[in-house]
């Protein structure tokens, strides 16, 4: 099966085994938006489309669908101008991971509710509505716990060059709560922001001459 995302605002599916070009044809889903991006999900029927990020009001949704009922998404997880997004999945739990402009790293940790929609049988460990470590203490998500992070994401300066500046969420689908984690070091952004920024308060002082030209 191939999923093809198009400025016409469709998600084409094709089927390249059909013995006849004419049993190729697969589902077409039509969004009021163009599509930038489709893929699949790794549980039952699931498709995740993404529209072009141009269009400033919906650029950093991503929906979730299933590809045999396209009636409505199962869920939109919305965020900030999302720039990349994919999937990890160990042990039965399932989560989406997000990359934005604002340089905010998320981990969406979707719940049974979300498994079943796909058409998936949700085993006991993804049943479970609250956060856990590999070490496996159980973390619950009504308690904003920033240790959390530090178990399972771990990020160092040889990483990346403006890890300073990277922010790093946690998210609970089921009770919406957020562990976050944030340098207090400025990114190189808002520096730049801040000088600009003086620079104009100092324009904005400066007394200026007025000259009248003779006619």
């Amino acid at each position: 099966m191939v999923i093809t995302a198009a400025q016409d605002c469709t998600v084409k599916f094709s089927r390249l085994a059909a013995p006849v070009p004419a049993q190729a044809k697969g589902p077409c889903l039509t969004v009021a938006t163009p599509v930038w991006r489709a893929r699949p999900a790794p549980i039952g029927r699931g498709i995740i489309t993404q529209c072009v990020p141009i269009l400033r009001r919906d650029s950093g949704l991503l929906n979730l669908w299933d590809w045999k009922r396209f009636s409505s998404p199962i869920y939109t997880f919305q965020a900030h101008d999302i720039v990349e997004f994919a999937w990890k999945r160990a042990g039965g739990n399932c989560d989406l991971i997000t990359w934005s402009r604002d340089q905010i790293l998320r981990v969406w940790s979707l719940p049974a509710e979300i498994i079943e929609l796909c058409g998936e049988t949700p085993t006991n460990l993804n049943r479970r509505t609250s956060l856990s470590t590999n070490a496996g203490t159980d973390y619950n998500s009504d308690e904003k716990n920033d240790d959390l992070l530090d178990e399972e994401h771990e990020f160092t300066k040889s990483d990346t060059h403006d890890s300073n500046s990277l922010q790093i969420k946690e998210l609970n689908l089921e009770h919406r709560t957020i562990h976050r984690r944030k340098s207090s070091t400025p990114s190189t952004l808002m520096k730049r922001d801040e000088l600009l920024k003086k620079e104009f308060e100092d324009a904005a002082s400066t007394k200026h001459e007025n000259v009248i030209f003779e006619q």
